[in-house]
């Protein structure tokens, strides 16, 4: 009988035990460990990639992804601004590939950090992440978003205008990120909270009210910006840039008017300000005419302190503040991520470590502290 081929009758034998399918993350990241190697498979035999299938039952895939919940690990949200674009003044390796990409997101589940940080303006990062999420519905991540810069918007925008441009860029991330709920959305320039007569913050909450939003925030820039988002009682997401040198947030206002929000969770960015602390001079603006010395206090207080890196003493540091509910951090690979990862399970600092801190690295200028000056 024509059309039937019995099992047995191929060189290979049974491969029924053989997976070649790909319905999950861990499908695609096997598979694509498969052809990791491989420059140009089309010319190679197919017969050539049957050791390297993982079998039906998974041995040589992960396993399904399971939530493994952690304290630590609920301060720790992965910035996902390097898979949209080169982000980053250090950065040497460029946008992560999708093996790679998926291989972080896939490892950030699997160590119980469950929220991740994305948003409109990092070019294609929400796509991405909604590929590399849609496999893996049965543990879902709390995804922060941001409304970008409404810049298109003309002062005197009507209000049909403003809401029209809000619903595009919220139901563009709802499409992109694969969910039909965003579970925090950020203003990503908080002055068009107030632009508009608040057009775009009203109805921003609209959305919140129907469903389509957990909650709402800003990302800001200074400590007068966010206290005014802070006077805001819809506001209870801040996303601030805070780090080793950055001694804004410490004087003024800023913690005794967090202190009257305690709904508020603080989300803090910039850890390595765009990896210049974890770096070599030369990886500094020029015109920062102290950044070998700097470079070497750092490396002088790792080794006094007893880190294990400067990116440890870094994310010990921040750590230390416990008004800062969350660390933003963003890497490259899956190896970078590890390593972050395992920063977690080190000390903070404790006070008389930050007095050191404190007394061996002087205040820098403002302009170091805002990459868009540099």
């Amino acid at each position: 009988m024509e059309g039937i081929v019995r099992r047995d009758s191929f060189v290979h034998g049974d491969l029924s035990h053989l997976r070649a399918t790909i319905d999950t993350l861990d499908d695609y990241l096997a598979m694509a460990s498969v052809f990791a190697e491989v420059e140009l498979p089309i010319t190679r035999a197919w017969s050539a990639f049957l050791p390297e299938l993982p079998t039906a039952r998974g041995e040589s895939s992960p396993g399904p992804l399971t939530y493994r919940p952690d304290a630590a690990y609920e301060r720790f949200m992965l910035g996902t601004a390097q898979l949209g674009s080169d982000y980053g003044i250090t950065n040497r390796s460029g946008r992560p590939s999708d093996a790679e990409a998926a291989r972080m997101i896939s490892l950030a589940m699997r160590s119980g950090i469950m929220y991740l940080d994305t948003a409109r303006a990092y070019g294609d990062a929400e796509a991405r992440l909604g590929q590399f999420l849609a496999p893996a519905d049965k543990v879902r991540p709390k995804l922060v978003t941001k409304l970008p810069r409404l810049d298109a918007l003309p002062d005197d925008a009507s209000t049909r205008e403003v809401r029209d441009a809000v619903d595009a860029y919220v139901y563009g991330s709802c499409r992109d990120l694969r969910r039909h709920y965003l579970d925090v959305l950020m203003f990503h320039h908080s002055a068009d909270m107030h632009r508009w007569n608040g057009a775009a913050m009203a109805r921003v909450e609209e959305l919140r009210t129907r469903g389509v939003l957990g909650a709402m925030g800003a990302s800001v820039y200074s400590p007068s910006e966010a206290m005014a988002c802070i006077a805001d009682a819809r506001i209870t997401h801040l996303q601030i840039p805070f780090n080793l040198v950055d001694r804004r947030w410490l004087t003024g206002d800023f913690v005794t008017t967090l202190a009257l929000r305690p709904d508020v969770r603080v989300h803090a960015r910039s850890v390595f300000l765009q990896g210049l602390l974890i770096n070599e001079a030369e990886s500094w603006p020029v015109w920062f005419s102290e950044r070998d010395e700097f470079v070497d206090r750092i490396k002088s207080l790792v080794l006094a302190l007893g880190r294990k890196s400067a990116a440890d003493l870094c994310v010990a540091y921040v750590r230390y503040f416990p008004w800062v509910t969350t660390l933003v951090l963003g890497t490259e690979t899956s190896t970078q991520l590890d390593e972050l990862i395992s920063l977690f399970g080190e000390p903070a600092l404790d006070e008389d470590q930050m007095h050191l801190i404190r007394s061996e690295l002087p205040e820098v200028p403002e302009r170091l502290l805002l990459p868009s000056l540099w």
